[in-house]
């Protein structure tokens, strides 16, 4: 069975483990690349814009507001202190979380916090009370869109942290957010790896994986020099350690990406290389290892999405800088399961 799953406040989701060391027993040991598991470290520019009061993503100045002025600042100083007094775990959770994903549906935060903690019924109604506190006090807010339309109701919100619920979170910043809106392939996008990170932990729940890490983007990304030395970006959707067998002290590393069907096979091939190429770096071995790197590939038609992914294996196939076994292509009903098999473990799709 799976250890009990904790947010911490750098973004991360963890089963507190101790001694396990980093390791990979899925590939043959002549493998040219190792593959195994680093630990995790450090976002598309937005296009046509949803309407959204004031979404947090970029940060901006350490500028006061216009016409702020000191006996101001120190009367939101103090009344943001006397928040943090009232905010229960509930609340601390949920605002984590949303500066973890930047956007998050309430279905999204039901899942990821509130269904462990109450039943199916109760779920729904205590995330919705807690986000309605929030929003009350200006600490989150919800984009006018919701998914779905108007039909879809309250779990059609999407949420977002406000510049004051940044604050909050981090009284020591002087820096604020900015307020502009994400484009809809962003927030699609962004909304995808949420169903991704929820796909995972309902599967860690149930017992069929022994999640020990999952941070996401920024958290996720890694540097790296080239050979010229250049400093190389690699900027995975999510990664996660798997504890091999469950319960073991051995882990599995991965890289998530996700592909929605925007971009060309030549992107994806090439983010493939930069995979590559930070294997050879020296950079991986020196983190641990490197990470398996696992494709989740949609796209509007079942029949699109099937054909992308035996392109992109062809494409990996044909490529002599790329070893094909450090990939694996799935699609989102079947990432759970593919997650089991690298594991060992057994378990269907959630």
């Amino acid at each position: 069975m799976s250890g009990p799953i904790h947010l911490i406040t750098s973004g991360r989701i963890e089963a507190l483990t101790s001694g396990r060391r980093l390791t990979n027993d899925v590939e043959p040991a002549d493998s040219p690349v190792p593959i195994a598991v680093p630990i995790a470290a450090p976002h598309p520019s937005p296009s046509g814009q949803l309407n959204a009061t004031s979404v947090p993503p970029l940060e901006g100045t350490d500028a006061a507001q216009p016409r702020s002025t000191p006996a101001r600042q120190t009367r939101r100083r103090l009344d943001l202190e006397a928040l943090r007094g009232e905010l229960g775990a509930p609340g601390w959770n949920t605002l984590e979380l949303i500066e973890q994903h930047r956007f998050l549906s309430t279905p999204q935060l039901t899942r990821l916090y509130f269904a462990e903690r109450h039943t199916p019924d109760s779920a729904p109604v205590a995330a919705g009370r807690v986000t309605r506190w929030l929003k009350r006090h200006r600490l989150i807010d919800r984009l006018e869109r919701r998914i779905g339309g108007m039909r879809a109701g309250s779990s059609g919100m999407v949420w977002f942290l406000t510049d004051r619920g940044h604050r909050l979170l981090h009284p020591d910043t002087r820096r604020r957010y900015r307020s502009h809106g994400p484009s809809t392939s962003f927030l699609t996008h962004t909304l995808a790896i949420g169903d991704v990170h929820v796909r995972v932990v309902d599967a860690a729940r149930a017992g069929q994986l022994d999640l020990v890490t999952l941070v996401t983007e920024p958290h996720a990304w890694r540097r790296f020099l080239t050979p010229a030395g250049v400093v190389q970006p690699l900027k995975p959707d999510l990664y996660a350690e798997l504890a091999i067998p469950p319960g073991g002290d051995d882990l599995l590393s991965v890289f998530i990406e996700v592909d929605l069907g925007s971009e060309h096979l030549p992107t994806l091939l090439r983010k493939c290389r930069t995979y590559a190429d930070y294997a050879r770096s020296g950079h991986a071995e020196r983190d641990g290892g490197m990470p398996l790197v696992i494709w989740q590939m949609s796209a509007r038609t079942p029949e699109i999405a099937q054909r992308r992914r035996q392109q992109l294996a062809d494409g990996i196939a044909k490529d002599p800088r790329l070893d094909a076994r450090m990939f694996r292509i799935t699609t989102p009903e079947s990432l759970t399961t593919t997650l089991c098999a690298e594991a060992g473990q057994e378990g269907d799709a959630l």
